[in-house]
């Protein structure tokens, strides 16, 4: 079974508020899945007690394309400087910060008005965040060589990968990641012209060339020219944070991958850029979590026939379990 939540103040396709769910406590089954029916800035869970993920939840190539420099959101406010913080109460921590929600402006005011319940910390807690920028897009190559992965950054979703082509033509480089998901994959070349970049913030995959090349990964994947390229995936890797205010278990799935550079179909010549992988960040009291966690790249796309090769991989995004926070905190 699976459920995707709607996600709020849809702007476009591509972006909208965070998804806030709050539980007494919550259990997601093996064999369903959970995700966003759309792009958004994130999924956010409190989860007052227990908190068991047997089955999958996903923000897979739902991370949004939205400039956290600038306003956003139903708060039409642009992303704090130091970027995204929760301040949550930790025994043997002793750092300090107000939660009256600036700390997640642009994500959305219903979000924000959760934070502002939290119990506010002073050199007794510990601040779980994510940068407003993320990872740096990778250059694209010529002359057949792999486009260069996507950057990762500490904390923050991966960039996006290179696009490559052949001896004349450049792949375009990869996008830069935000806190609101993974950067976008550049586009794949051919002759002499150039693929074009991923946009920044998420956006537009890089498009192939004129010729019929493969495009890069993004929000949506970026145009190629059939019949000799193939479109990248649409998607970036996304947002997700639980806050769990018991036991933190399970043996399913938590993902926030970045989508695949599209593979080159014919002739010699390499792939799109994939865009980069997400975040995961979970708090909990205690934690026996035997699932898995991925944040990765998408892949690069294929080339077809020797010498052609992929386009750049997605950079990595990152994932977190903090434990040790005080319950109700």
């Amino acid at each position: 079974m699976s459920t995707n939540f709607t996600v709020p103040n849809k702007n476009g396709s591509y972006d909208g508020d965070y998804v806030l769910k709050q539980y007494t406590t919550l259990t997601i089954a093996g064999g369903n899945t959970v995700s966003t029916d759309q792009p958004c800035r994130g999924m956010f869970f409190y989860v007052q007690g227990n908190c068991a993920i047997n089955g999958t939840l996903t923000m897979t190539q739902r991370g949004a394309f939205a400039n956290p420099q600038t306003s956003g959101g139903s708060d039409s406010a642009a992303v704090q400087t130091t970027g995204l913080r929760l301040g949550l109460l930790k025994s043997g921590s002793t750092e300090s910060l107000t939660n009256d929600g600036s700390a997640f402006s642009g994500c959305g005011t219903a979000l924000r008005t959760a934070v502002a319940n939290q119990t506010d910390i002073s050199s007794n807690g510990v601040i779980i965040s994510i940068p407003r920028e993320g990872g740096t897009g990778g250059t694209g190559r010529n002359s057949n060589n792999i486009g260069q992965a996507g950057n990762t950054a500490s904390e923050a979703p991966g960039g996006g990968g290179g696009g490559t082509g052949n001896t004349n033509g450049y792949g375009g480089n990869g996008g830069r990641a935000g806190c609101f998901g993974g950067g976008s994959g550049g586009g794949g070349a051919h002759t002499n012209t150039n693929g074009q970049a991923g946009q920044d913030w998420g956006g537009k995959g890089g498009d192939a060339t004129a010729n019929g090349d493969s495009s890069g990964a993004g929000n949506p994947a970026g145009g190629n020219h059939s019949p000799h390229g193939q479109a990248g995936d649409n998607g970036t890797g996304g947002v997700i944070w639980i806050v769990c205010g018991g036991q933190f278990s399970g043996t399913g799935t938590i993902s926030a991958n970045g989508g695949g550079g599209g593979d080159f179909a014919q002739h010699q010549c390499g792939g799109g850029g994939g865009s980069g992988g997400g975040v995961v960040k979970v708090a909990a009291v205690t934690s026996t979590w035997g699932g898995t966690i991925s944040v990765s790249g998408g892949d690069g796309g294929a080339g077809f026939n020797s010498p052609s090769v992929r386009g750049g991989f997605g950079g990595d995004g990152t994932s977190e379990i903090v434990t040790g926070i005080t319950a109700g905190s």
